[in-house]
């Protein structure tokens, strides 16, 4: 169902299509709301498109739109009012939800060892807090020239300006991970100080494991922490990245997941590997490199290896750059807080 939530996406409009053609539909998520009530439309126009449907004068409902949707339970207003501020009629959303829905908490059904979070700090080079500091003030400029823009009217959802900006923030998160793209839009390495923090993480703290995932998000970053790593004799390191052939894929899988004496570490896009995936059992211990936009990925990331299958306790490593957008995405995905605007504040280095 996380494949759906989007309202817009091909997969979410190729569902709804199916759906409508037959009889029975079942969706199965971790996750139902990863950003805002918003999230539920997309599930339901699969699972059932009239259940928020609006009740005509006979009693029967219509089938639903997200315009109806949104004037149901989101408070509107900003610029022109068209901004999304605010949710209303939860308790009646719930209501519905629980109509077409069961929900299975995984304490209660999964007999599974304790998780456990790491936050462990890696101090950039004076080289890579520079490109740091010089990137802030250039993403405020270009905040305010769109500011500007939206104000004169010519965009004006609230959607797409979020969007926007997470975009173009993505610099920030490309100088933590360790490289910069130039003006001709090459990759320009800037420092390692995340990727050898991470191998000594690897060799010098975990040198018993025989299993470790490394879940970065740019191809990159994941090249130089393979590096990094590989450096040391008697570790494998097992790439995976969206470019990686699908049947080279499940062959590295299946050779993490299979019952061997080699000591192997998997380091992999998190996209390429956070969904219907239980080879990572094996492994006890993942560590996030950098952390995707998506709070919904990290969740998902995070129970490839804290699932059915697991024998230990798991722990899962953050490797933060203190004062930077790694705290921000971090914080964000634990208070389930408004990314966008936590972004800005940092960006505008406010509180």
């Amino acid at each position: 169902m996380h494949k759906i939530k989007s309202i817009s996406s091909n997969s979410s409009r190729l569902a709804a299509r199916i759906g409508a053609k037959v009889k029975r539909r079942l969706g199965l998520t971790g996750t139902v709301i990863p950003h805002s009530p918003l999230d539920v439309y997309a599930q339901w126009r699969f699972i059932d498109p009239y259940a928020f449907g609006r009740v005509q004068p006979d009693g029967t409902r219509k089938r639903a739109t997200f315009q109806a949707f949104k004037e149901d339970y989101a408070v509107m207003g900003g610029y022109m009012g068209r901004e999304v501020t605010g949710y209303k009629n939860l308790d009646r959303l719930e209501v519905t939800m629980g109509e077409r829905a069961a929900v299975a908490i995984k304490s209660e059904c999964l007999d599974l060892p304790e998780a456990t979070d790491i936050i462990f700090q890696v101090n950039l080079s004076s080289k890579e807090l520079k490109a740091y500091e010089e990137m802030r003030p250039l993403l405020q400029v270009t905040f305010r020239e769109e500011d500007d823009t939206w104000s004169s009217g010519e965009k004006v959802t609230g959607e797409s300006t979020a969007f926007s900006r997470l975009t173009r923030a993505i610099r920030l998160r490309q100088i933590t991970a360790r490289f910069l793209p130039d003006d001709s839009g090459e990759m320009r390495e800037i420092g390692r100080s995340k990727a050898k923090t991470i191998a000594a993480i690897v060799h010098d703290t975990l040198p018993d494991e025989k299993r470790i995932v490394v879940f970065g998000s740019f191809r990159s970053e994941l090249a130089a922490i393979a590096e990094e790593i590989g450096k040391v004799k008697g570790t494998t390191v097992l790439t995976i990245t969206g470019d990686t052939p699908p049947e080279e894929r499940l062959a590295l899988r299946q050779r993490f997941g299979a019952d061997s004496d080699e000591r192997l570490v998997i380091v992999a896009q998190i996209r390429t590997l956070s969904v219907a995936v239980n080879a990572l059992v094996t492994a006890q211990h993942a560590i996030f490199a950098s952390l995707p936009w998506q709070r919904d990925d990290i969740v998902q990331a995070r129970d490839r290896l804290n699932r059915l299958g697991q024998r230990g306790s798991t722990t899962f490593w953050y490797a933060l750059a203190p004062g930077t957008i790694d705290e921000v995405v971090y914080q964000a995905y634990q208070d389930r807080t408004d990314l966008e605007k936590a972004l800005m504040n940092h960006i505008y280095n406010e509180r």
